[in-house]
């Protein structure tokens, strides 16, 4: 059943990629149709009945090699792929540590995503764990061993501060408190920089242009 599943699946994976073809993109084309003619022909047979005529198709056609380690990359994420400046993946969970205050109701996600599905609500003055943290989530630990994510708005994590310090090491200047943010700018080692707060592990800064933005705590002395 479930590889029924994924031979579906692929299959619509092709035929949206087909749709994409420009006019003239003949070898492709047929590259995506043998593809996509033996997806369909698993959905009717098992495919170990198959196998044999697509590894032989594979082995013979370099264009159809391509376009089948795309389409298994697609197939095989466990979760949206989803990649911020620079490349990064905007759900990789940076480690973060402390107990904070929920601004306001909302919901703990499955995942770093609204997507995931709800796991249960929390109500604002209730205190989290946070244990770590994407460009938009929170991962936090609640009073009965839960673990969920949580909207970064939903949580006060800002600290103001006001104190200048001199970085000991070339960074970024990032949009949020995660290097999978957009990158705004950029501070040099030996720069002095205004500190205007702290969020989790990162210091927000004001830079001599006006920008404002975060920086990693290691990256000053």
């Amino acid at each position: 059943m479930q590889s029924a599943k994924n031979a579906l699946k692929l299959a619509m994976i092709i035929k949206v990629c087909r749709s994409s073809i420009p006019p003239g993109g003949t070898k492709l084309s047929r590259a995506l149709s043998n593809v996509d003619g033996v997806c369909s022909a698993c959905l009717l047979d098992p495919w170990w009945m198959k196998i044999g005529q697509f590894l032989s198709q594979l082995e013979a056609n370099a264009m159809l090699r391509v376009t089948t380690v795309v389409a298994l990359f697609f197939l095989a994420a466990p979760s949206p792929v989803g990649f911020a400046h620079g490349g990064r993946n905007i759900y990789t969970v940076e480690p973060a540590k402390g107990k904070y205050e929920l601004l306001q109701d909302t919901w703990a996600y499955r995942g770093p995503s609204v997507e995931t599905g709800e796991l249960k609500p929390v109500h604002a003055g209730k205190f989290v764990v946070v244990t770590g943290a994407t460009p938009d989530f929170v991962r936090v630990q609640l009073r009965d061993g839960t673990v969920g994510y949580v909207p970064q708005s939903a949580v006060a994590l800002f600290r103001p501060a006001d104190k200048t310090f001199v970085v000991s090491t070339n960074t970024g200047v990032y949009a949020g408190p995660h290097l999978g943010s957009s990158k705004l700018d950029s501070v040099r080692r030996g720069q002095n920089i205004h500190v205007i707060g702290v969020e989790l592990y990162y210091l927000k800064i004001r830079t001599s242009s006006g920008t404002e933005g975060f920086i990693p705590v290691a990256a000053v002395e």
